[in-house]
């Protein structure tokens, strides 16, 4: 695209501008002129605004890539549809307004603080995580593909999912733990760094599992199928006394057979069944080996 027939969104320029001054990532001279600015973010080549530049500071970027947008449902099941809405515009408008949108469909609640005697809002998911997880998929989807971002909210589960998977060398168990960022677009990526949404230390599937922990919630579920990167957050635990009794007693042995946990609780062989497999579908123990050889871990 041409600089010139560019529809630049002055007020995407404005608050990206804003935010950078916050992050001090980056100088900022001013008046702002707008071709200088793309120079200077390495959105420009040879006159040609660059796919970057039109998804971040077009008003309309779906002229040029319609598939460039987020597809966001709340469901009672796999065919039911409460509420839809389709987000485009911007890339940092897409970010608010699926939040947005989010929050209007997942519960609140609150507590006192104790201390100061001011209501805290309590959100059924951790804001800050869903977040997190809304810009990784729009930072690290691939954008060659013609297919959206997706949010399916359930009654139980979150689950976030973008066209692209991991790129190599990078495999689901690293996400878990410190590892190097290795970016698919990054142009939008150091720009979203510059406005203070990301780092650039691989660190946002951390912050994710961090929010979701201190809140005493299963981590979020991190997969790829058929190309297709899904993170999935479920509601907060609800475990019965033998389930509750069950994980400390796994998490203080370190490894257990389902015999074990009969034997422990004192329950037939198709209780203890039930309580690993409710443990094991929250994340919270680990199933290893095959048949006679099967036992848990913690997770």
């Amino acid at each position: 695209v041409d600089f010139e027939e560019l529809e630049i969104d002055q007020e995407a320029i404005r608050l990206f501008v804003e935010e950078v001054k916050k992050s001090r990532r980056a100088p900022i001279e001013e008046p702002v002129d707008p071709k200088n600015l793309f120079l200077k973010l390495n959105l420009l080549k040879e006159g040609k605004v660059k796919a970057a530049g039109v998804l971040l500071f077009d008003v309309n970027p779906q002229r040029y890539f319609p598939w460039a947008v987020i597809k966001a449902g709340r469901f009672k099941d796999s065919l039911t549809v409460i509420d839809e809405t389709q987000i485009g515009g911007n890339l940092f408008r897409q970010v608010e307004e699926a939040l947005k949108f989010i929050m209007r469909n997942i519960r609140k609640t609150f507590r006192i603080d104790p201390h100061t005697g001011r209501r805290i809002d309590m959100w059924e998911y951790p804001l800050e995580a869903l977040r997190e997880a809304i810009i990784n998929a729009i930072i690290h989807r691939d954008y060659s593909v013609y297919s959206s971002v997706y949010i399916k909210i359930y009654d139980d589960k979150l689950t976030i999912i973008n066209p692209g998977g991991l790129l190599e060398p990078l495999t689901i168990d690293d996400l878990r733990r410190e590892h190097p960022s290795i970016l698919r677009n990054p142009n939008i990526a150091n720009i979203f760094y510059l406005a203070g949404y990301i780092e650039k230390w691989g660190i946002g599937t951390l912050r994710m599992i961090r929010e979701c922990e201190e809140r005493g919630m299963p981590p979020p579920d991190f997969s790829v199928e058929k190309e297709f990167f899904r993170v999935e957050f479920r509601r907060k635990y609800e475990l019965s006394e033998k389930e509750q009794k069950a994980l400390n007693y796994i998490r203080r042995v370190g490894r257990v057979r389902r015999k074990d946990i009969q034997k422990y609780l004192g329950v037939s062989e198709r209780t203890a069944r039930r309580i690993l497999s409710k443990l094991e579908e929250y994340g919270l123990i680990k199933r290893h080996g095959r048949g006679n050889n099967i036992y848990y871990t913690s997770a």
